[in-house]
């Protein structure tokens, strides 16, 4: 009976120094605990092995960051909010414990939102619909939770973006996975597109470099311009030119003719964009160069047209094609509409007036469904030309 009791003893003291070898294997708060758990034998067959993300689903798959369905891995699928969660929850997990043991819950993916709000990767409160698609800004903030600042040191030293800044969104979550080489964006200029959505796949490269440092890449982005986006006109003529930024494009409207307009989109180099080939009345085909400089864009055509000169100048008039608010209540105020009153407002798309040689913009001010003053006026100048009603006070 003795003996019984010493062969028991030496097998729980056995048991009690397994258990220690594996709790001491997994530190605690240390990269080192992300290892390969699993072997990729081409589970996913909706990933080739030329998809340009195959290696980054393998590795996710083998270091158990992502898993699929018995539909696949759906790598063109658009990533939800709770897919962004549990990869986040897994990272972090991993990182703490030595192993990731979360199992979905009720809805499925509650065990992961209590999870992360409870160690800090989002706030009560952050998000309403976890099943919706999310955006590339909440995806970065969110991934860059998963770890502790210190475990997401800069290699590069990126400071601005073509379409990110202190106002965006999660501005501070993206340019620290910019800066810990994380994230590299959509360009050379490192577009980032934070509003729109991201696959699974693209999930996969990204949550990969978080969790496996050697996987962080090192970018050094090309300069882009910051374009004055909004409505120019060459004074005295009939041409326009509408321009917006989206990143390293710009979206243009071209008028050269009060009737003929032409719209298209050039990817932005530098203070530069190259036009892309359009075609005359005439039926030839031209292009041309756009340079922003501040206030002013010259637009010069690669050869002389024969409809007018090769180089044109435009003068920056205002941010939108329509009036702003501000200038329609000035409007309003100059046609004897007194500030108290409460009223709408109409205004008419911008039309060329061959009497006048001017763009000219009818505006309707409205009390209660009624006109109780408008005008047309000059579209840049803003000045009065037709159709002229004051206010008079009855209505």
């Amino acid at each position: 009976m003795r003996k019984s009791h010493k062969v028991l003893s030496v097998a729980i003291s056995a048991c009690l120094s397994v258990g220690m070898c594996v709790s001491a294997y997994a530190a605690q708060d240390s990269m080192e605990n992300f290892q390969k758990s699993e072997t990729y034998t081409g589970q996913f067959a909706d990933v080739s092995n030329t998809h340009w993300a195959a290696s980054s689903i393998k590795l996710c798959y083998e270091y158990g960051l992502m898993n699929g369905s018995d539909k696949g891995f759906l790598p063109s699928n658009n990533l939800t909010v709770a897919e962004a969660l549990v990869m986040a929850d897994r990272v972090h997990q991993i990182y703490t414990d030595g192993e990731s043991t979360l199992k979905n819950g009720t809805p499925w993916y509650q065990t992961y939102v209590t999870y992360a709000i409870e160690n800090g990767i989002i706030n009560a409160g952050d998000f309403t619909n976890y099943t919706k698609k999310a955006t590339r800004g909440e995806m970065a903030y969110i991934f860059a939770h998963a770890l502790p600042d210190s475990e997401l040191s800069a290699v590069n030293a990126v400071t601005a973006l073509p379409d990110v800044n202190a106002s965006t969104a999660y501005s501070k979550e993206i340019f620290t996975l910019y800066n810990a080489g994380v994230l590299t964006g959509s360009d050379e200029f490192g577009t980032y597109k934070p509003t729109s959505t991201i696959t699974r796949a693209e999930a996969a490269a990204i949550i990969s470099r978080v969790a496996v440092p050697a996987q962080r890449k090192t970018v050094s982005l090309k300069e882009y311009a910051s374009i004055k986006q909004g409505l120019y006109t060459i004074p005295g003529t009939e041409r326009m030119l509408y321009v917006t930024q989206d990143g390293s494009n710009i979206e243009f409207y071209l008028w050269w003719f009060h009737d003929y307009c032409r719209t298209g989109t050039a990817v932005l180099k530098g203070n530069e964009a190259t036009l892309p080939s359009m075609m005359l009345q005439s039926g030839d085909y031209i292009s041309g160069t756009l340079r922003f400089n501040g206030s002013s864009i010259a637009l010069t055509f690669d050869r002389n047209p024969v409809y007018f000169d090769q180089n044109w100048n435009f003068t920056w008039c205002r941010e939108s094609f329509r009036l702003s608010d501000a200038q329609l209540r000035d409007i309003a105020r100059s046609l004897g509409v007194p500030d108290s009153l409460d009223v709408e407002y109409e205004q008419g798309e911008a039309a060329y007036w061959d009497a006048g040689q001017r763009w000219r913009t009818y505006i309707r001010i409205m009390h209660n469904g009624q006109t109780v003053a408008s005008v047309a006026v000059d579209t840049f100048t803003l000045e009065w030309l037709t159709d002229i009603r004051m206010y008079s006070g009855e209505m």
